[in-house]
């Protein structure tokens, strides 16, 4: 029987199984205590549940995507156990407890977000959704007890027995193997009898071969040797020799023609070095170790100047512009010493005496013994490359139109200047933030080349009036800034500011017989009270010339503190307005209009009110400039023309035959909204079955400014649905009789300030009655506004004027009580006297 028999049969015996499937408990028993490990670590600091924690506190992605990473892991290892064999009824309970409480966070984690979106903070959730750990804890250490045991007696007798067989089988081996060395040695001494005989046979076989071997040898040297004699004396060194077979001759004969192709390789290099070396448009010069010129190529020529007659023996320091220090060559010739290369952009002069750009880079030959041999330079002429860079700086930093900074220059400027005045206290920096009243106006009359044109102006005029060390920049549009540099006054900064608005309030002749007369916003910071911050500085001033903006323009403001409080009021009022669209806080009140003549009321103006939560009711002078600068206008505006026609619609259907007017702003005219002004009023109109004349658009005097062609383009397709337009305010703006002549205007009201001043002031009451006066010339309706007493209601009448309103007759109300009043009046109203 073979070896390998009988150790397999010691293999298959009970013993040696009953070792194996022990040792295979232990294994299991191993990767159970680990699984049960890394589940007590997930239930721990820094495993699954620590990262449901910081998820709920924080709420941060990251750690909800490593909880349910870790979930996943968690999960795996209870697969593993729960398929694993050796489990109690009990270690099963264990382990559904195990995989409930992991499965119950799971669960919460799921929910958290909901939770915090209906507002409940972080206790809360916890306290609502605590899961106790002590459960699954308890149920691991179960687990753990409940381990697989191993009698050590019965495993210590299974082993000794396991060793003592297979101590047997090796001593049989041995013997075995002791048998088969023998056999082996008495071959090796048959076949080493043979060896030598055979032996003997090739060694007379070899000195034969031996000799036809050397004859061979000779034959191919003599066909070598001819080979080359013919290749010296026909000067052709570029046909290889010829040879066959594969011994040591053929070795050599291979590279001997290696040799030769290489030899052959480096003539042709040669001659295209010098090739590159007298067409290359770079410059070449070549020095000796003493620095003096061996050669230079054409290019080298062309671009100095000189010949090379000129030049060869001398030093290339008769290149040199004097541009450059001692310094500068020192630095250079420690790098050709250390690092054997140097390269760089370096001034040069020509024959001529022109100074030129170049780009130089000089490498060092150095010899065996690392002394240098020669020095090789290569430039070229980096003329245009200078003139192309300096040309994309200035587009990176300047204006296009007006030649000035821009705001990546500028700012860069001001934050060197701020770095500047925190190492000096002496120094100190003002920035004007300078913004043109009206010029969208000019832009879009006269056209972006008018436009455009003025800019370049108000850009020169601003230079003239600041000091040569300051900076005038352009932002962008309509927008610019200066930085005033070194220590100034108050006083100094109002009067350099005074006469900016002084100049910029000049004429600008566009040509075409075109003339503008603007005004311009200027907002002042100054470094040392407002920050040292370039972004805080520009914020401020911004905010500074807002703030000019608001108090009626064509004037400056230094920034305060409190602006900043102006700002956050502005901001929660336009966060505040997004909130109140979505909430449908606004209220219509309405104001009655009545006919002067018989009292009767005609008609109602639609005036908004903002309904807050805390606040209560909040007049529109509160919320109406910002929500036409947000462009929230238009929203509020198509509510407040959808409002108006339902509320309208109602009262027709009480039998109350009334118009209403409605106020729009310049923001809803434009033809740039979203939805077009006369699309919003035809939609509400069709909606609620209103008659086009019933419904009036209210419009004032500056919005007719900003855009003229536009605004008679929208006025005019709203006329064309059957819509009157009225005038509000009329007297208050500029160049009023040319826009009666030009816009489609159906009614004028008469300003209040001019009314309640009419009765105690000639100048008032001349312009009222010049105003009712035009009005009829032109056949257009006038309504008087500011009715406060039986006095301005009688002299109103008297004059002629068509309609009125104001508190005398009605303060604006709600649209219920608006019905009551209508009804008390009936056929006798009391402001008839």
């Amino acid at each position: 029987m073979s070896n390998q028999v009988l150790l397999q049969g010691q293999l298959d015996t009970d013993n040696n199984q009953q070792v194996l499937a022990i040792r295979k408990l232990l294994t299991q028993k191993l990767i159970r205590a680990e699984q049960l490990a890394q589940l007590e670590r997930e239930i721990g600091y820094g495993g699954l549940i620590h990262y449901f924690k910081k998820y709920t506190l924080r709420g941060e992605a990251t750690d909800r995507q490593t909880f349910i990473n870790s979930l996943t892991i968690t999960q795996d290892y209870i697969a593993l156990l729960t398929n694993s064999s050796h489990f109690t009824p009990e270690d099963k309970q264990a382990l559904a407890t195990i995989k409930d409480y992991f499965t119950r966070y799971y669960q919460y984690m799921l929910l958290t977000d909901s939770l915090k979106n209906e507002g409940k903070n972080i206790e809360q959730i916890d306290s609502e959704y605590h899961i106790d750990d002590r459960q699954a804890i308890d149920a691991i250490k179960q687990l753990q007890r409940n381990e697989l045991e191993i009698d050590a007696d019965y495993w210590l007798e299974l082993s000794s027995q396991r060793i003592d067989k297979f101590k047997a089988l090796g001593h049989h081996i041995r013997t075995d193997i002791q048998a088969l060395a023998q056999t082996k040695e008495q071959q090796a001494i048959e076949s080493l009898r043979l060896f030598l005989a055979i032996f003997l046979l090739l060694f007379i076989f070899t000195v034969y071969f031996s000799f036809l071997s050397v004859q061979r040898f000779i034959k191919e040297l003599r066909h070598i040797r001819d080979g080359m004699k013919q290749m010296q004396l026909k000067r052709n060194f570029n046909q290889p020799l010829m040879v066959q077979g594969n011994n040591e001759i053929t070795d050599m004969v291979i590279a001997f023609n290696h040799i030769l192709a290489e030899i052959n390789q480096s003539e042709e290099d040669q001659k295209i070095s010098a090739a590159v070396f007298h067409h290359a448009s770079e410059a070449i010069m070549i020095t000796n170790a003493n620095n003096e010129i061996e050669t230079v190529n054409p290019a080298f020529c062309r671009i100095s100047g000189y010949s090379a007659a000129d030049v060869i023996g001398k030093n290339p320091n008769i290149l040199s512009s004097g541009k450059h220090g001692r310094s500068f060559y020192k630095k250079m010739w420690q790098d050709l010493e250390q690092k054997n290369c140097w390269q760089g952009e370096v001034w040069n002069k020509r024959k001529n005496g022109e100074l030129f750009p170049e780009f130089l880079a000089i490498s060092v030959v150095r010899d065996k013994s690392r002394k240098p041999l020669q020095y090789i330079s290569l430039f070229s002429d980096i003329t245009k490359y200078k003139k192309y860079e300096e040309d994309i700086w200035i587009q990176a930093n300047y204006d296009s139109l007006t030649g000035l900074p821009n705001r990546d220059f500028f700012l860069d400027k001001l934050r060197k200047e701020l770095t500047i005045i925190k190492e000096n206290k002496k120094n100190d920096v003002v920035l004007l933030f300078i913004d043109l009243d009206r010029f969208k106006y000019v832009n879009d009359t006269w056209g972006h080349t008018s436009g455009d044109k003025l800019l370049k102006l108000a850009a020169k005029r601003l230079k003239m009036c600041v000091r040569e060390k300051d900076t005038v920049a352009r932002l962008g549009g309509d927008e610019f800034v200066v930085l005033l540099e070194g220590v100034l006054n108050r006083k100094v900064i109002e009067g350099l500011v005074h006469n900016m608005l002084t100049t910029l309030s000049m004429p600008f002749h566009l040509g075409s017989k075109n003339e503008a007369v603007l005004s311009a916003s200027i907002g002042i910071t100054v470094a040392s009270e407002d920050g040292d911050n370039a972004d805080l500085l520009f914020k401020n001033a911004d905010t500074a010339m807002y703030q000019a903006k608001t108090l009626g323009r064509n004037t400056y403001q230094f920034f305060t503190k409190e602006m900043n409080e102006t700002v956050s009021r502005r901001m929660y009022i336009e966060q505040a307005l997004r909130q109140a669209i979505k909430q449908q806080e606004f209220v219509l009140h309405y104001q009655p209009v009545v006919s002067l003549s018989n009292g009767e009321i005609i008609g109602v103006e639609a005036l908004i009110r903002w309904q807050h939560p805390n606040k209560g009711l909040i007049y529109p002078d509160n919320f109406i400039t910002i929500a036409e600068e947000t462009g929230l206008i238009e929203q509020i505006g198509q509510w407040v023309i959808e409002q108006a026609c339902a509320d309208l619609n109602h009262w027709q259907s009480l039998g109350l035959m009334l118009h209403v007017a409605v106020n729009v702003s310049s923001r809803q005219c434009k033809q740039t909204s979203q939805t077009p002004l006369k699309e919003v009023i035809s939609n509400a109109l069709l909606k609620h079955n209103i008659a086009p004349s019933n419904f009036k658009v209210e419009i004032t005097e500056s919005l007719l400014m900003d855009n003229s062609q536009e605004m008679i383009t929208t006025l005019q397709e709203i006329r064309s649905l059957g819509v009157a337009i009225h005038m509000d305010d009329f007297g208050t703006g500029y160049s009023s009789l040319s826009y009666l002549k030009h816009f489609p205007i159906n009614v004028l009201k008469i300003d209040r300030s001019f009314i309640q001043g009419a009765i105690d002031d000639k100048t008032d009451a001349s312009l009222v009655e010049a105003v009712v006066l035009i009005g009829h010339s032109l056949s257009l309706k006038l309504v008087g506004e500011g009715i406060e007493t039986q006095e301005h209601y009688n002299y109103l009448r008297e004059l002629g004027c068509d309609y009125g309103q104001g508190y005398f007759i009605s303060k604006p109300i709600i649209a219920t009580e608006l019905i009551t009043l209508c009804q008390e009046v009936g056929d006798s109203p009391k402001w008839i006297a």
